[in-house]
């Protein structure tokens, strides 16, 4: 009898196995466990804080982090173009790399036209027939067409593309860096219409235009897609889609904004094309007010306007490339420049700037000193070169 309760006991001690303290090893797991979750929760609620102390955080003022002296930046321009910035007048065009000018080279030129793509730069005046063409290292050439130029664009490889005129006809042929022409094609004013935009794809190779033609005493507005890859051999005219849904709505500007996406600006109408195979169009977006100002990147189009004829407010809406409305907010700021920085929409005039994010935050609101000539947003998204008549300095926002 003695042996069989001394067997029990055995039993009993195997599946009660304890911890010095005299915990089991069960209840041990689930401690882990729930230290386990309670991290996890801990780790949720960091993070979900960090997210709202970026998303409401602003900033009040600035520090200069480097700077370079200019003689005169009155009636000049300005574009991101390698590591700093190109700058442009009706005298010249020069490159300054951050810490001196690189090159500079002086013409004469009553209207300049410029166009930015990858590491080349494209500038020509309006109406006459030369283009010439930069890199970092300065110029690579200078291009001669047949009729006078209206607008230009230039493709990351080096591919020129200008929209020319004649009486009763346009031209839009592009060209390669040597000068050597890649393509001429020719439409009539009283078959197609007048072109008044036009894109070229990055890399040269689609081509999208706006045509506005008059029809028995109305507006037709219409675009058009080329394609001037092989495959475009099998389309006629070389044309690989047309839309025609616009009617007597003008579509002042078209621009392929990535390698997949397209988008014409009407005066009422945001329109997103996918184009990664033949054009098709993806989204339209209505407006019920007359468009004032656009501005895009890869990512999104945003659109500025009055809700009141002669007010001072101005309604800002962003969309994204899906047509869904990311943003819309109100602001008394008078601006003549707007432009994106990531997830926030910079405005500024010749002394104000404000940055308001998405979510309609001001993240930033400063009255500079000095009048601003530019303001261009840099990779980091709180740094930003500011432009003043005398000289340009890199600063950071804090």
């Amino acid at each position: 009898m003695v042996r069989m309760r001394y067997k029990k006991l055995r039993v009993i001690d195997r599946n009660r196995r304890t911890s010095g303290n005299g915990w089991s090893l069960k209840s041990l797991k689930n401690d882990r466990k729930a230290l386990i979750i309670i991290g996890l929760i801990v780790l949720i609620l960091i993070l979900f804080a960090l997210y709202l102390y970026n998303r409401y955080r602003t900033y009040n003022q600035y520090s200069v982090l480097s700077s370079v002296k200019m003689k005169s930046t009155e009636n000049s321009k300005f574009v991101p173009f390698g590591k700093f910035v190109v700058k442009y007048s009706n005298d010249g065009i020069s490159y300054i790399d951050g810490e001196e000018v690189k090159w500079d080279v002086a013409y004469e030129m009553k209207a300049p036209i410029v166009d930015v793509c990858g590491g080349y730069i494209a500038i020509a005046d309006k109406n006459t027939n030369e283009i010439m063409v930069f890199d970092e290292d300065g110029k690579r050439g200078t291009i001669s067409v047949n009729y006078p130029i209206v607008q230009l664009e230039i493709a990351s490889q080096g591919v020129v593309a200008a929209l020319q005129e004649e009486q009763n006809a346009n031209y839009i042929e592009a060209y390669d860096v040597e000068g050597t022409q890649l393509i001429s094609h020719k439409t009539l004013i009283d078959e197609n219409g007048y072109p008044l935009s036009f894109s070229l794809s990055d890399d040269g190779l689609q081509m999208m235009v706006s045509y506005l033609a008059v029809k028995n005493g109305v507006f037709d507005n219409k675009i058009v897609f080329y394609d001037f890859s092989e495959d475009g051999k099998d389309y006629e005219n070389r044309i690989s889609a047309q839309f025609d849904d616009y009617g007597e709505e003008v579509v002042p500007r078209v621009a392929f904004v990535s390698d997949s996406k397209a988008v014409a600006i009407g005066e009422n109408s945001i329109s997103i094309f996918d184009v990664n195979h033949k054009p098709s169009l993806n989204e339209q977006v209505e407006v019920k007010h007359s468009i004032d100002k656009v501005f895009m990147n890869e990512d999104y189009v945003g659109i500025t306007y009055s809700e009141e004829k002669g007010s001072a407010q101005n309604k800002i809406q962003v969309y994204n490339m899906s047509g869904k409305q990311v943003m819309s907010t109100s602001t008394k700021q008078s601006f003549h420049t707007v432009n994106f920085v990531e997830d926030n929409v910079l405005i500024y005039d010749d002394l104000t700037c404000k940055i308001i994010s998405f979510y309609g935050v001001e993240k930033f609101s400063y009255t500079f000193k000095g009048e601003i000539s530019s303001m261009i947003p840099l990779k980091q998204s709180k740094e930003f070169l500011l432009i003043t008549n005398s000289e340009i300095q890199k600063i950071l926002i804090k």
